[in-house]
């Protein structure tokens, strides 16, 4: 028997033949995945198992979400005349509510990185300060900064003094760099028990679908 046809045997071996189209099978499916319809084809998956794991577990019901919406606007601009954005006094109220009600966290979705404006029956400054005092007095809480980059001829970012000053050693690579940030007003942070980041990141088709645990601020 030459060499070639005892290769050829055994090529065609029932068992050399499974391994084979087990490789064969792995080179394929890898070449698809780095092109970007194996990518698509991923995220829909992966919006799959969302979907049918959505109904799997109970909601938390020690989680309440306190928002914002069009009702909210239409309502206190017909009963007491006043336009959005409403002032912090507002935000203030809320805050002394939510933690006379016993609420153990008040986290902010909000931006307050810009003085209230002032008003006619009211004075931004002391608003602020309202809120500020308010903020101190609950003592739980969270405020959101939002990461940005330094582009040419653009005005210097806010200052976050909400930083750990001794930040642990992490193996990990930090994807996400970034030199500027859009804070709270410093009276806000310094009364506040933390400060998170609120960054959306989408995936390629503009969903987001996870967050960054780590980001890189200049030195932190």
């Amino acid at each position: 028997m030459s060499k070639r046809e005892k290769l050829k045997r055994f090529l065609f071996k029932k068992n050399v033949r499974i391994v084979f189209s087990a490789m064969l099978g792995l080179a394929s499916a890898w070449m698809i995945t780095i092109t970007s319809l194996g990518h698509n084809a991923e995220l829909n998956v992966l919006d799959l198992q969302f979907r049918l794991a959505q109904n799997s577990r109970k909601p938390d019901s020690s989680v309440v979400i306190l928002t914002i919406d069009q009702n909210s606007l239409q309502y206190f601009k017909r009963n007491s005349k006043i336009s959005w954005p409403w002032s912090r006094d507002f935000y203030a109220l809320t805050t002394e509510y939510l933690a006379k009600g016993g609420a153990k966290a008040i986290v902010y979705d909000f931006h307050f990185n810009e003085p209230d404006e002032d008003r006619v029956s009211s004075s931004g400054k002391e608003n602020d300060s309202l809120f500020a005092h308010s903020i101190r007095q609950a003592g739980n809480v969270f405020l959101s900064a939002q990461l940005t980059n330094q582009e040419a001829e653009d005005l210097s970012g806010d200052t976050l003094v909400k930083v750990l000053e001794h930040t642990p050693r992490i193996k990990e690579n930090v994807t996400y760099n970034f030199n500027k940030t859009y804070a709270p007003l410093l009276s806000f942070q310094e009364g506040a028990r933390d400060v998170g980041v609120v960054n959306f990141i989408p995936d390629d088709d503009g969903v987001c679908r996870s967050m960054p645990l780590i980001y890189h601020l200049n030195d932190k």
